[in-house]
């Protein structure tokens, strides 16, 4: 998970909250996270005689720390361990936590549309295909590979579930070793910016 330490030492605001006004606050997060309300309703009783800048800090480390959690769909008891390095209460841990299990289907499913992204490369097929002759040249003699990618994207309308498809593609040797090159190239480069961001 990637937790910003803005987000992680933004919680002792948040325990500093009474438990009436985050419990508002949290509700509020989530309404607003999954498009039921919008941000006034950070202005409405009970929240309209608090501090506006201390509630939308509170709004603003509870929407970070929310969507990063469920962006990696984190179990509870891995949630309960973070609040509790961070200081939060159990009263405060256990507001967030009924909360986030009432919300995480939909929310999750909220993030799976709103988001893009690529279909993963799952598994490769191919096969050795030997061109003798064509209609219009007498003798090619040519081998040619057949690869098929198989490949999973995330369906945004059954949680969990996945949709899986084929790509298909021919090339000659030649073509399949400058994938192959340019590949194993993508790779070093990866790695190679790993290592510098570590």
């Amino acid at each position: 998970m990637n937790i910003t330490e803005h987000t992680s030492r933004g919680w002792h605001l948040i325990t500093g909250l009474s438990p009436v006004v985050y419990k508002a606050v949290v509700g509020a997060t989530f309404d607003i996270l999954l498009k039921r309300s919008t941000e006034e309703v950070l202005s409405k009783p009970p929240l309209a005689r608090e501090d506006i800048l201390h509630i939308k800090q509170a709004f603003t480390i509870l929407v970070s720390f929310t969507l990063e959690v469920a962006k990696v769909d984190a179990a509870v008891g891995s949630i309960r361990s973070m609040l509790e390095e961070y200081g939060a209460s159990a009263t405060v841990i256990d507001v967030y936590v009924s909360a986030y299990e009432k919300n995480l289907d939909e929310l999750r499913r909220h993030l799976l549309t709103s988001g893009f992204s690529f279909p993963q490369v799952v598994g490769v097929d191919w096969r050795l295909d030997y061109y003798l002759k064509s209609n219009s040249v007498e003798a090619i003699n040519k081998p040619m590979y057949i690869i098929s990618l198989k490949t999973e994207k995330m369906d945004s309308r059954r949680l969990g579930a996945a949709d899986t498809s084929d790509v298909q593609f021919s090339c000659s040797i030649e073509e399949l070793q400058d994938l192959v090159d340019r590949l194993k190239d993508a790779t070093k480069q990866a790695e190679r910016i790993t290592r510098e961001t570590k």
